[in-house]
């Protein structure tokens, strides 16, 4: 009796710190493209853990991670030229997600020179036009900052 006891304590505590398998995706799509392959998507871990895993769209800008169990993340979106978006901060994930659909925009930070054409283009970080170098910006060309830059 006391052996089954154990037993069956045994089993509901391994089934109740079992996690459900989940999945966490959305889209994220490239201002002025048709192919949004290949943007990484980055996943850190704030706890309980500190792993962190990059998954990339497909064509459509579709992407999906599956997490090794409840946890709390960060994600973050980056491609080279592009925008750089934070869309989870801190935020628990422990059954299925959909993010939706984020389009970066073209985006500009370090140092640039060149010739910059009409469109509208996000000022990143801080940006540079270096000793020798120029930055020609053409009529039609709209700078945007991201709220609370300098």
């Amino acid at each position: 009796m006391k052996k089954t006891l154990l037993l069956l304590i045994t089993a509901l505590l391994l089934i109740s710190t079992q996690t459900k398998a989940y999945t966490i995706d959305g889209t994220v799509l490239l201002s002025g493209q048709t192919d949004h392959s290949g943007v990484p998507v980055i996943f850190t871990e704030i706890a309980p853990g500190s792993a962190i895993d990059t998954v990339y769209t497909d064509a459509s800008g579709y992407f999906s991670f599956t997490p090794a169990g409840n946890a709390t993340y960060d994600i973050w979106y980056r491609k080279n030229g592009y925008e750089v978006i934070q869309i989870a901060n801190d935020q628990y994930f422990s059954a299925n997600t959909n993010l939706g659909t984020i389009t970066l925009r073209i985006g500009l930070d370090g140092d640039i020179s060149g010739t910059l054409t009409a469109g509208t283009y996000v000022i990143g970080d801080n940006i540079n036009v270096p000793s020798g170098q120029s930055l020609t910006i053409e009529p039609g060309v709209t700078l945007m900052f991201k709220q609370g830059e300098q």
